[in-house]
């Protein structure tokens, strides 16, 4: 599976994350360092991200972005997402929302 959006159950999501998502972290890590994440930075961000799901059932993507920000993280342009991609893939997040927020 690329790197683009794909809808699958939830049900789904629990064997093909541990499955997939390992290769898709390796194939975006030269991406995500030329977005200006590091191992250190990556790990620092999704505590954040993941601190914030904990208080707000739903955030937009601008709203993590201005933590990243906040906190001296990379967070211009696909910088957010492709951390979202990360988290993911790791099985932290499996759910996300869209709006037209």
């Amino acid at each position: 599976m690329r790197g683009t959006l794909h809808l699958i159950t939830a049900q789904d999501a629990r064997w093909l994350i541990p499955l997939i998502g390992p290769v898709a972290i390796s194939n975006d890590r030269s991406r995500l360092a030329r977005l200006g994440w590091t191992d250190s930075s990556a790990r620092k961000g999704i505590e954040i991200l993941l601190a914030l799901l904990e208080v707000n059932s739903e955030i937009t993507r601008f709203e993590i972005a201005a933590e990243f920000e906040k906190n001296g993280l990379p967070f211009q342009g696909q910088a957010t997402v492709h951390l979202l991609f990360k988290a993911a893939g790791e099985g932290l997040i499996t759910t996300l929302k869209f709006s037209q927020v």
